[in-house]
């Protein structure tokens, strides 16, 4: 199974006017693309839009992202109070799998737990009355967020979990480029299936999309901007999209509004990729 990520603009979510407004669209595009597992999210600067804009909606989603993937039951103790983040509560829950838990533990539960140092050994909190103790000696113990397995509910014993080495979907991670440009020329080389999303592309049959999804790694979903779709920023950048993107698809044939908003298309084209890969 390859990694899946995707990549958008930043003016996604500057087009909505209001923090209210901005902090429903971050949730709906981190909750679209948790569904799917996606792996990464990549927020990349719009040409239509002025840098110092931006700069600010990034600012916005990192605080929001940080916010929806802590645990419910450490967000007190990790989330100060920021003006930001006013409308969160007003948030359906993301409801991960791993943050599906209850306040009573059960044998060798994995859970999400902030890790400290207690003079030479480790202790977890895991959102129960009881801080978990690690019995692990092992050298990558890291204080702040990981993942423990608590062996032991009694005496509350748990063991740490390398998360770079488990297969425990956490969200997905942001990350934020320069330009469109840059995320293509950052995947030159790489076992990257690169996939552009446009009305104008062509539609792919089931066939297309296994074909081109064998033996590759990695897949990255790029999506367009309101203001507009990939060919126009590529364009505005200076370069042609056809020139560097052997796959530009129009996943949602026969539509019957004017245009698509990219967290629709974001919904719409993982959940067909999802069910024909699973096929």
């Amino acid at each position: 199974m390859f990694s899946l990520e995707i990549a958008l603009p930043s003016s996604v979510v500057s087009i909505e006017h209001g923090l209210l407004l901005r902090t429903l669209k971050i949730y709906q595009v981190i909750r679209y693309a948790s569904i799917f597992g996606t792996e990464k999210i990549i927020i990349y600067y719009d040409s239509f839009i002025p840098r110092t804009i931006d700069k600010k909606v990034k600012a916005l989603i990192r605080k929001i992202h940080n916010y929806l993937i802590t645990p419910p039951y450490l967000r007190k103790k990790l989330m100060p109070l920021d003006k930001d983040l006013k409308f969160v509560g007003a948030l359906p829950p993301l409801r991960l799998n791993i943050y599906d838990v209850s306040m009573k533990p059960r044998p060798n539960e994995i859970r999400v737990c902030l890790i400290r140092r207690r003079n030479d050994k480790f202790t977890a909190d895991c959102g129960l009355k009881e801080e978990v103790l690690i019995i692990d000696n092992e050298s990558n113990i890291r204080e702040g967020l990981g993942i423990v397995r608590i062996i032991d509910t009694h005496r509350m014993i748990g063991k740490y979990i390398d998360k770079d080495n488990c297969n425990i979907y956490l969200g997905p991670s942001i990350a934020f480029e320069y330009s469109l440009k840059n995320i293509i020329e950052k995947e030159q080389g790489t076992n990257t299936c690169i996939i552009a999303t446009s009305k104008y592309g062509v539609v792919p049959k089931a066939e297309d999309i296994r074909r081109v999804l064998f033996n590759k790694s990695r897949l990255l979903v790029l999506f367009g901007s309101p203001y507009g779709g990939l060919y126009e920023i590529a364009e505005n950048e200076g370069w042609k999209l056809e020139d560097r993107i052997k796959y530009i698809w129009n996943t949602i044939p026969g539509q019957h509004v004017k245009t698509i908003r990219t967290e629709e298309a974001l919904i719409i084209t993982l959940g067909l990729i999802n069910l024909l890969i699973r096929k």
